[in-house]
């Protein structure tokens, strides 16, 4: 009888320990990655809104935030603000990170799906004596 009788089957488990850890880490790297991806896009969706609103600025209010919006919604994004004051634009996007189905707390359709918000302002420089309050 060989010394080692009493642990047969505990390299098994130990590997699948192992596995399981390393599946864990891997889904862990995922999201984290998925959901800096998701605000980068968010800031970018952003910029890009108040940019093309701003452009829009000289035609009012109405204008400038449904272009905001408009060019928000090709990037995936959805405008939960947006201000004029004279011609600066400042806009607020909103964008839902891809998480998997188990990690959100309610149904896709609810609204208490998490979110990635990120705002930026677009606009003529202050030092030109243009943006207006």
């Amino acid at each position: 009888m060989s010394r080692w009788s009493g642990s047969r089957g505990s390299a098994t488990v130990l590997v699948l320990v192992v596995f399981f850890a390393l599946a864990v880490l891997m889904l862990v790297v995922v999201v984290v990655g998925a959901l800096i991806s998701t605000q980068v896009r968010a800031s970018q969706a952003a910029d890009l809104a108040a940019l093309a609103g701003a452009r829009r600025a000289w035609f009012g209010d109405a204008a400038a935030c449904q272009e905001a919006s408009r060019i928000a919604a090709l990037q995936g994004a959805e405008v939960s603000h947006c201000e004029r004051r004279g011609l600066d634009l400042q806009v607020s996007v909103a964008v839902r990170p891809p998480l998997p189905p188990f990690l959100t707390p309610a149904p896709a359709e609810s609204s208490d799906q998490p979110v990635l918000r990120a705002t930026a302002r677009a606009g003529p420089p202050e030092a030109l004596g243009l943006a207006v309050d």
